[in-house]
């Protein structure tokens, strides 16, 4: 999580509650995105939004299916293919976000 995008985080979360999908910001160590990924793990987040300042000049974000990267992970051990996986991971523009998630929440 950049600290200077707090504001564009927060007008993302908001976006997603408005829209009924329960949402919450990682306050932890920000700058370590393992431990945020365990964490949505733990506590059973269906799915991480990841943007960073790269993605938000792109308008762009990050969705991460976390359930779908822990089935693939009981089946391999090679990081390489479980990057490689479909569903896992999707670069998405920014504007589609609420949309690609329902879509994907409801399937």
């Amino acid at each position: 999580m950049d600290k200077e995008r707090t504001a564009d985080y927060l007008k993302l979360l908001k976006q997603l509650r408005d829209a009924g999908i329960p949402s919450e910001i990682f306050s932890g160590d920000t700058k370590n995105l393992t431990k945020q990924i365990k964490y949505g793990d733990k506590v059973g987040i269906p799915f991480a939004v990841i943007a960073g300042s790269d993605e938000f000049e792109k308008g762009e974000i990050t969705v991460k299916n976390l359930q779908a990267g822990k089935e693939k992970a009981k089946e391999t051990s090679d990081r390489e293919e479980w990057l490689k996986a479909e569903d896992i991971q999707e670069t998405i523009k920014a504007a589609d976000m609420v949309k690609y998630l329902k879509e994907k929440i409801s399937s």
